[in-house]
């Protein structure tokens, strides 16, 4: 497990790009957009995670993740906040299935 750390308004998954981790977020939040990453539709919060059933079923994403504050949903984070994960590689995540 390691840690990234992105940028308010950052694109973290772009549409039709595969995942190639698991997302656990620590601190702040993520976005989902539609396909051209201008409507919001979700917001996963602190604590939440993503990306493990498209590392699992080999898909690709068919939404665009964010991270959030600096565009939507600002209320619940301010502009100047940075959004941390602890991130999952595939074969790791993979391998402790087995």
């Amino acid at each position: 497990m390691y840690c990234r750390i992105y940028e308010p308004g950052k694109t973290i998954v772009p549409y039709g790009h595969k995942v190639n981790e698991m997302y656990f977020i620590t601190r702040g939040n993520i976005i989902l957009y539609d396909q051209k990453g201008v409507v919001p539709f979700i917001m996963l919060p602190q604590y939440s995670f993503f990306g493990e059933y498209l590392m699992m079923f080999d898909l690709r994403c068919n939404y665009t993740v964010k991270v959030g504050g600096k565009q939507d949903f600002i209320v619940n984070t301010a502009k100047h906040d940075r959004t941390f994960f602890l991130c999952v590689t595939k074969d790791v995540l993979m391998s402790l299935f087995e």
